[in-house]
């Protein structure tokens, strides 16, 4: 299951990550994979999207900061959430010129094509 996810501002990450639940609990009986990929505005160190990840065994594959509008204090906002992390290698953030204080986020998936 991929989501492309946005949450507008911090204060609705409760009613944002409601929606998430909803999402995956629709789709885990087809599904064992969870990606959710997006600027959710919220750190991972906030209650609700701690216990929201806590719920479905949820990793962030970014680790650098990604949010730099408060140049003493950049953030992590933008996320890639899995339940499989070992799925994924290489992630990492990198300016591209195109924002005036977010970074990138990129990853690769590991997978094996059979000859």
């Amino acid at each position: 299951m991929l989501n492309l996810s946005y949450n507008p501002q911090n204060s609705l990450i409760s009613n944002h990550l409601e929606y998430l639940t909803k999402a995956i609990d629709f789709y885990k009986g087809k599904y064992d994979n969870i990606l959710i990929i997006g600027d959710l505005n919220a750190e991972m160190n906030e209650p609700p999207l701690r216990d929201f990840c806590e719920t479905y065994d949820l990793s962030n594959l970014i680790k650098k900061p990604t949010c730099f509008k408060i140049l003493d204090n950049p953030s992590s906002i933008d996320l890639m959430l899995t339940n499989r992390p070992r799925c994924f290698q290489n992630s990492t953030t990198f300016v591209t010129g195109l924002s005036d204080f977010h970074k990138m986020t990129v990853f690769v998936l590991k997978s094996f094509v059979k000859k």
